[in-house]
């Protein structure tokens, strides 16, 4: 919400107006259960390349902060014309409360929310299951 209000403070009403400050919001044509399902995977990759490399002991630490922030950037490439790329139900959150705009608040919460749970179950149930006890 800070970075929503200091986007308005520097560019003013137009900023708020037409911008909607940085807001998250479907493309034009792009109902609200496509963009639903858009965020949950692309939030189900990033959760669980997560898990993979930072939580997990086996990969290599070097390796963690490129594996999430390429499936971070390329979960916003795919996402960001149809969706946004919101992948954080904060990062949208915050700029349509200042904005006063909630329309299609449900699925940059939810979206992120379900696709990081299954992420994180998968996860638990596939790979960290083939690791054997320690």
């Amino acid at each position: 919400m800070l970075g929503a209000f200091v986007t308005w403070i520097t560019f003013g009403g137009p900023a708020r107006a037409e911008a909607k400050l940085a807001a998250t919001y479907p493309a034009q044509g792009v109902r609200g259960l496509q963009a639903f399902v858009v965020e949950i995977l692309i939030t189900f990759i990033l959760v669980f390349v997560v898990m993979a490399v930072a939580t997990d002991e086996s990969a290599p630490a070097a390796i963690a902060p490129i594996a999430v922030g390429f499936a971070l950037a390329v979960g916003v490439f795919i996402a960001g014309p149809v969706t946004g790329g919101s992948v954080n139900p904060a990062r949208s959150l915050g700029p349509m409360i200042v904005a006063g705009d909630l329309t299609g608040v449900w699925l940059y919460v939810l979206g992120p929310l379900i696709g990081g749970v299954l992420g994180a179950l998968l996860y638990n149930r596939t790979m960290a299951q083939t690791q054997g006890p320690a």
